[in-house]
């Protein structure tokens, strides 16, 4: 499995059943690139919220209720609420995520990061996601346009390096592998897999880059379905189980 847009690559099913770990790839960012983005005066400005996942795979963040933090983010790992650096202490991270209200101080953050970490980290920028105003009850979150979300990971954390790296200790040729993306992050990985595909709400840059794109959307089970029929699987017998 590749994880943190590729930046750490294992074997899950072996932690499952109490084995050694395997891990075949990590790429971090290190204490010092943390905390020096951290302290920048515009993004302690700025900043609303933050979360950090360490080396060790803890997450660290600073809000404690809001949905996009704990349900987009939580993935069953330790998880602290509280400072980043107080808690991340000389740990280097695997990923960084930083919230800023959606206006003309996010130019600057964003030229800020640019010029002073271009050779040590890759940033995608992104809508905040939060609860349908309008069907409130819905399990489905939608973008806030009010809110940003900057996603930051070691920039040589990529999806169609670690696609690569798997299929190589598989034994796996590339171009029998199939993946699905959704965002600017998976364009590596859909543009050198041998089968691509776009989810029907990706952007519409990656969808012209696969071999095909989904009929229905990331949170309408899209991949699931897709697969059904790309294999010509027995849905019903597949869904029941």
């Amino acid at each position: 499995m590749a994880s943190y847009n590729g930046a750490y690559i294992n074997n899950p099913s072996k932690e499952k059943l109490k084995k050694d770990p395997e891990i075949l790839n990590f790429n971090h960012i290190s204490n010092g690139v943390i905390r020096s983005i951290l302290t920048k005066k515009i993004i302690q400005d700025s900043l609303l919220n933050a979360l950090v996942d360490s080396i060790d795979r803890e997450i660290i963040c600073t809000e404690k209720k809001d949905v996009y933090w704990h349900e987009v983010w939580f993935n069953q790992n330790k998880f602290t609420h509280g400072d980043i650096l107080e808690n991340l202490e000389k740990k280097d991270a695997l990923q960084l995520v930083l919230e800023f209200a959606n206006d003309d101080k996010l130019n600057i953050i964003i030229a800020t990061l640019r010029r002073n970490y271009h050779s040590s980290i890759f940033f995608d920028v992104v809508n905040k996601l939060r609860r349908d105003p309008q069907n409130p009850s819905s399990p489905t979150l939608v973008p806030d346009p009010e809110k940003m979300v900057i996603r930051i990971r070691s920039v040589m954390a990529d999806k169609g390096k670690a696609a690569k790296r798997i299929a190589s200790h598989y034994n796996i040729p590339l171009n029998d592998v199939m993946a699905f993306g959704d965002s600017e992050n998976d364009i590596e990985m859909i543009r050198d897999v041998g089968w691509g595909v776009a989810m029907a709400n990706g952007e519409i840059y990656l969808k012209t880059l696969g071999r095909d794109v989904t009929q229905f959307k990331n949170y309408e089970g899209g991949v699931g379905k897709y697969l059904i029929d790309y294999f010509q699987l027995p849905s019903e017998k597949f869904l029941s189980e």
